[in-house]
C-alpha cells in the first residue's frame, strides 16, 4: 500500500521535480488524460511556466478519473480526450452548466498497428469486426498469415470510449483484447507486438517509427480542459496561453 501511494505522487510531480522551477512559482495540477499530457501538456511545460508564472504538474489517470478527481473537488481541473458530454453521460449526469469545457484542439484517432505490418487501410466496418473479435487473422484483411491481437485501454478512458461509440457503434470489444491502463501503455504494447491493433491519437503514433496509422475514415474528438463553472485566474491564464500560436506551434 506504501508503495502504491509513493509511486502516485511520483506520477503527481515527476514534471514539477524534473524542471527545477523556482519555488515561488504558482503550483497548478491537472488531472486526467494521458493524450493531452504528451500532446499538449509536456511540450508547453516550460513556456507555461515562463509566461503566466504557473508551475504545472500533471497526475496521468486517464480521462474517466480525471473528471472524477474534478467531481470529487480534489482538483480545480482536469484534462480530457473526449467530450464533456460524453463523460457526464457515462456518469449518469445532465449537463446542466456546472461544468465547462474549454477545447484547446480537435484530434484525429487513428488505428495502431506495428510499422512491419502491411496492411495499410480498413473501413469501419473491418475494423469494427476487428476489435469485436469476429476477424481474427490478419490474411483476413490483407495482411499476413498473423492472428490479430487487440489491444485497448480500460472502458474509463477516453480513446476507447471514443473508439466504441463511433467506430465499433456501442459493440464490444473482443474478450481477448489486452486491456491497459492509458494510451502511452497502448502504443508500447503495439511497438512490442508485430501481431497488434490498437487505436490511440495518430499524433503520438507519427512519434513512433515502431508504429503506423492504418487509413480509415477520420475519427475526430476534442482535447480539452474541464472546470466546475468559470476557471480560476489560473487555470484561464493556461488556457489563454495554450490557445496562443506559439504553444500550438509546441503541440506534438
Amino acid at each position: 500500500m506504501k508503495t502504491k501511494k509513493l509511486l502516485s505522487v511520483l506520477v503527481l510531480f515527476v514534471l514539477l521535480s524534473c524542471l527545477s522551477l523556482p519555488v515561488s512559482a504558482e503550483t497548478l495540477v491537472f488531472s486526467g488524460s494521458s493524450t493531452v499530457q504528451k500532446r499538449i501538456l509536456e511540450p508547453n511545460i516550460k513556456a507555461i511556466q515562463e509566461s503566466t508564472g504557473i508551475r504545472v504538474g500533471i497526475k496521468t489517470v486517464g480521462s474517466g478519473r480525471g473528471f472524477q478527481d474534478l467531481l470529487d473537488g480534489k482538483f480545480v481541473a482536469s484534462i480530457v480526450s473526449t467530450s464533456l458530454k460524453n463523460l457526464l453521460a457515462k456518469k449518469g449526469l445532465e449537463d446542466d452548466g456546472t461544468y465547462r469545457q474549454h477545447t484547446i484542439v480537435d484530434d484525429v484517432i487513428s488505428p495502431a498497428v506495428h510499422a512491419s505490418n502491411p496492411v495499410n487501410e480498413l473501413s469501419w466496418e473491418q475494423l469494427r469486426a476487428v476489435f469485436s473479435g469476429k476477424i481474427t487473422n490478419w490474411k483476413d484483411v490483407g495482411g499476413k498469415e498473423m492472428p490479430i491481437k487487440v489491444v485497448t485501454g480500460k472502458p474509463n478512458t477516453a480513446t476507447r470510449s471514443v473508439f466504441q461509440k463511433k467506430v465499433m457503434k456501442g459493440q464490444d470489444f473482443t474478450n481477448s483484447a489486452t486491456i491497459v491502463d492509458l494510451s502511452l501503455y497502448e502504443i508500447h504494447f503495439i511497438g512490442r507486438n508485430p501481431e497488434s491493433i490498437g487505436a490511440v491519437s495518430h499524433a503520438l503514433i507519427a512519434h513512433s517509427d515502431k508504429l503506423k496509422a492504418v487509413k480509415t475514415k477520420r475519427i475526430v474528438r476534442p482535447l480539452a480542459i474541464i472546470t466546475k463553472g468559470d476557471p480560476t485566474p489560473e487555470v484561464q491564464k493556461v488556457i489563454d496561453f495554450l490557445k496562443t500560436p506559439e504553444a500550438q506551434n509546441n503541440f506534438q
